[in-house]
């Protein structure tokens, strides 16, 4: 049994760098909405043409 320790530390690990990518995805998100001075809308907003 000592050999399935491993294959669990391993699943850990890649479930906290998922856990990091999901992160680091709102939080570039969060980062946007507070540069633009814009409000979350769950639909993306349609671009406007110049």
């Amino acid at each position: 049994m000592a050999g399935a320790g491993g294959t669990v530390a391993a699943a850990a690990v890649k479930h906290v760098q998922a856990v990091i990518a999901l992160a680091r995805r709102r939080t570039s998100v969060l980062w946007a909405l507070l540069r633009d001075d814009r409000a979350f809308t769950p639909t993306p907003p349609i671009p406007q043409r110049a």
